[in-house]
């Protein structure tokens, strides 16, 4: 049942609302909290997140087609690299990692080559036991199970999953508590104030930002309001940043096309190499400055962004240093 005066699931504050097509194509009704700039939805998206349709839904809507888990898994593999690249500068040899939101394990596999002990939690059942059979690592589809075993972690890492979360104050809360004395959370997430959402005049990509069953979308104001929260019951330094980890091409693609640009992966986005490997080699010194033209265009436009916080995505970095009673 829609309610129009409803309060905010952050701060309690007053809220607004608007009508909303979803990826899917669906209409909704999402509710933008006027003091802390933090959008949710007010559905229970538990049994949506456990079916396998989620994805098949999510993957095609974004122009992707993966039939299968087993292709699911290898293209995660790929994009995972990056995440690896990014968040891990130091050794975690046997160090005891847990990924929330795992999917089929891709992230947790890279982990064990780096002689990591992963862990996955994920809801869709069928995802876990791939995990577990295909792979050999330890998936729970319960926080609660974790909580029962009493495990404790040195790094967790959610990526596209604190928006699932409906929630995010007592599940964060919890995450930190089975968190070890100088232990990382980091939580990767779409941000509110994207650029290309508010800034860029593409009404198709409104239309493609919320998805089925995110029900929190953050901005870097809200995020510091659920970090102050959890302050109320830890000892951490809280890190928040933004990142654009997409080209200028692929804002143009939107301008131009109105639609995502499809490469094959998750994520990817190829289009300052594809330009950079279309331009001819029969002048290589030519083709040599180009390239560098293209690469720091694009390098500047992301600072840019970045440096005005409208990142499409953002990093919230939790470091856990003691309970405070």
């Amino acid at each position: 049942m829609f309610l129009k005066d409803k309060s905010c699931l952050l701060c309690g504050g007053k809220t607004d609302y608007k009508d909303v097509i979803l990826r899917s194509g669906e209409n909704s009704v999402v509710y933008s909290c006027i003091q802390c700039n933090f959008e949710f939805f007010d559905y229970n998206n538990e049994s949506a997140l456990q079916s396998d349709k989620l994805d098949t839904t999510r993957l095609l809507s974004s122009g992707l087609n993966i039939p299968s888990i087993k292709l699911d898994f290898e293209n995660g593999m790929r994009q995972s690299q990056s995440y690896i690249k990014q968040f891990i500068c130091e050794s975690i040899n046997k160090e005891r990692i847990l990924e929330i939101g795992c999917s089929t394990g891709y992230f947790l596999k890279l982990l064990s080559q780096l002689e990591a002990d992963p862990y996955g939690l994920e809801i869709n059942e069928s995802r876990a036991q791939f995990v577990r059979d295909e792979l050999g690592f330890p998936c729970y589809t319960s926080l609660d199970t974790i909580e029962e075993d009493r495990l404790q972690f040195q790094k967790i890492f959610m990526f596209y999953t604190l928006e699932y979360i409906p929630d995010p104050v007592k599940y964060l809360t919890r995450l930190i508590k089975i968190l070890e004395p100088g232990g990382e959370l980091i939580a990767v997430t779409p941000n509110l104030d994207d650029i290309l959402k508010n800034d860029w005049n593409v009404p198709a990509f409104e239309d493609f930002f919320y998805e089925k069953c995110s029900i929190c979308y953050y901005s870097i104001s809200a995020l510091k309001v659920l970090g102050n929260k959890v302050k109320e019951t830890f000892d951490v330094d809280i890190k928040i940043t933004t990142e654009q980890h997409y080209s200028l091409f692929n804002h143009v693609n939107w301008l131009l096309h109105e639609q995502p640009s499809t490469t094959g992966i998750v994520g990817g986005d190829n289009f300052p190499r594809k330009i950079i490997k279309s331009f001819g080699g029969h002048r290589p010194r030519l083709a040599s400055k180009f390239k560098t033209l293209i690469k720091n265009i694009d390098m500047d436009y992301k600072k840019l962004i970045e440096e005005a916080d409208l990142g499409n995505r953002i990093i919230l970095q939790i470091k856990k240093n003691s309970i405070v009673q």
